[in-house]
């Protein structure tokens, strides 16, 4: 097998990656802006719980790394009488998914995501109908127990 002086030569992709700037730590970066973003960080709540989004030359860049999408929804309403018009604007936020970017982060510190696991039992108790109603009936006195003592 020969090789060539251009292929010995030849910038791998992560070098052409690295050369374009972005880092391994640029990239850890961006995954945790996502991955710990919050959604105060995009709203306020007034105390008559009235959302607002927040403008977003206010978010800081770093936070805006975490907003997949922004919507604006305006309605222009012109009142009864014809005299006025209203303009009403809201701003939606659609946030990456933060659970995708956790496991991501994850899988680069070397974590393996939790593997689903199905438990059988196979001594499953199985009672008759007459058990069933008897566990019932001592489920009721306990509650009514408990109800009593919470009325004391």
């Amino acid at each position: 097998m020969s090789v060539s002086v251009d292929e010995v030569h030849a910038p791998t992709m992560r070098q052409r990656i690295e050369d374009q700037g972005i880092t391994d730590i640029k990239i850890i970066k961006e995954f945790a802006a996502i991955a710990f973003s919050n959604i105060k960080d995009y709203v306020s709540i007034s105390e008559g719980g009235e959302v607002q989004a927040i403008c977003l030359d206010k978010i800081s860049k770093r936070k805006s790394a975490a907003v997949k999408k922004v919507k604006e929804h305006t309605t222009i309403k012109e009142s009864s009488d014809g005299t006025s018009i209203f303009k009403d604007s809201r701003i939606e936020y659609e946030l990456y998914d933060k659970m995708d970017a956790l496991k991501y982060l994850c899988k680069l510190r070397g974590d393996e995501p939790a593997q689903k696991q199905e438990i059988t039992y196979p001594d499953q108790i199985h009672y008759t109908p007459e058990e069933r109603a008897m566990l019932k009936e001592l489920a009721i006195e306990q509650a009514k127990k408990e109800l009593a003592e919470l009325r004391k």
